[in-house]
């Protein structure tokens, strides 16, 4: 197999809030695993606005940078024809643009999640969080090198502090601060939480044009009808979402690339109803001849997403959907937290008023359901979404070896494991 690197974030200073933010490639192997400004900097990256329509922005086009980019990729580093391509996408708290670091110390999701190597035993797994998700994802087994995995692993790195750290990472006392969503006098968010909630959105519009230069380059090897899968966790649910928003944007762009995205798994979903209910609404406006299928893989003992991500970003979410953000809602929020993916599942049709009726290929996977349990053991898979207090139920879903089973039987496919199928056998 091979892999593909890009990275998103300002191009300045770590902190530098007023840079610009572009997407870096790479062309000498695993460069963006330490500094991405050591990489090619390609397009800017222009966030959502009524004025400047995707297909226009410079980014998206086929003389682009990231087209060029793309272009001097030689066939064969493009993976089997007959494997699969699957995005990854990490979430929050990581950093792209660090000095190179072990492993172990390193906060650039390159190094610490998109790798081959084993982090010892699972107990040190679920305390390091050092999951390999290429191997996990791709080898057969869960574990193994390069040369046994299969396919092409397209891995999306983005800068998901905020802007809001240079050398230090954020203290309890900013934790804190997140779970109240107040803004300065400008209007601005004050929690770097907020931040990096706008920072994922931002970033979500270069992982569209990536799946679109990817589309376009498969395209030019006769595999223009190969299904691009995305995993994503936490904060990235955000970023993929709004990158799937962008493709309905677009279409019916000539690339229809919006048909080609095939199944996104979503551990941990950080992304809150408002956005994603927006997202399905796009799709159902496209209206493709093809959709995405979601599995959204959830625990309702996730403390981090029903601490904190259920409260500290209502109102940037609320503000980007058209919505209006009350001292009711803010007071709501802050009591018992507002909806997203992670806890409640997929986002009541409201959230989507476009369609006719509920969004039917998606389905609500809760690890921490004793149902779901039960229904993994009768299919041989050993599912867990719980650890104790503080230790971990929001990465769960990834440092449990056993989880990643059921996502390789999903990416798979098959009779049964459909969105639709797997709403009807374990709803």
């Amino acid at each position: 197999m091979t892999v593909l690197r890009f990275s998103a974030a300002r191009d300045g200073a770590l902190g530098n809030a007023l840079a610009p933010w572009k997407l870096f490639g790479e062309t000498t192997p695993a460069v963006l695993e330490g500094d991405a400004r050591k990489g090619v900097r390609l397009d800017q990256i222009y966030r959502q606005t009524g004025g400047l329509a995707f297909a226009d922005q410079p980014i998206f086009r086929d003389d682009s940078r990231l087209a060029a980019h793309f272009d001097a990729i030689p066939d064969s580093a493009l993976g089997d024809p007959d494997g699969p391509v699957v995005i990854f996408v990490h979430g929050f708290m990581f950093e792209v643009r660090r000095k190179l670091k072990a492993r172990l110390e390193s906060d650039n999701p390159h190094r610490r999640l998109f790798h081959f190597e084993e982090p010892g035993s699972q107990s040190d797994e679920h305390d390091t969080r050092m999951t390999p998700w290429l191997a996990r994802a791709l080898c057969p087994n869960g574990m193994g090198d390069v040369s046994q995995a299969r396919g092409l692993a397209v891995c999306f790195g983005y800068a998901s502090y905020g802007e809001t750290v240079s050398d230090e990472s954020p203290g309890m006392l900013d934790f804190l601060d997140s779970v109240i969503d107040f803004v300065n006098p400008l209007g601005r968010p004050t929690n770097f939480y907020a931040l990096a909630y706008i920072d994922a959105m931002i970033a979500g519009h270069a992982l569209a044009a990536v799946l679109v230069h990817l589309a376009r380059r498969l395209k030019a090897v006769g595999r223009g009808h190969q299904r691009i899968d995305i995993i994503s966790h936490s904060l990235g649910t955000r970023t993929v979402l709004k990158a799937i928003e962008a493709l309905a944007l677009r279409y019916p762009a000539p690339d229809k690339v919006l048909e080609q995205v095939g199944k996104v798994i979503l551990l941990a979903g950080a992304c809150l109803w408002e956005q994603a209910g927006k997202a399905l609404d796009r799709i159902d406006q496209a209206d493709p001849e093809q959709r995405p299928e979601f599995f959204n893989i959830l625990s309702r003992a996730d403390e981090v997403v029903r601490i904190l991500g259920s409260r500290a970003s209502l109102r940037v979410a609320r503000e980007e959907a058209g919505l209006e953000v009350n001292d009711v809602d803010r007071a709501a929020a802050l009591l018992q937290g507002a909806g997203l993916l992670g806890r409640e599942g997929k986002p009541p049709q409201k959230f989507y008023p476009s369609a006719d009726s509920a969004y039917s290929d998606w389905v609500d996977i809760d690890l921490h359901s004793d149902a779901v349990k039960s229904w993994g053991f009768m299919h041989g898979l050993e599912l867990d979404g719980d650890r104790p207090f503080l230790q971990g139920d929001h990465w769960v879903h990834f440092t449990h070896r056993p989880n990643w089973e059921l996502y390789r039987r999903i990416l798979d496919g098959g009779s049964g494991w459909t969105a639709r199928e797997l709403a009807a056998s374990v709803g």
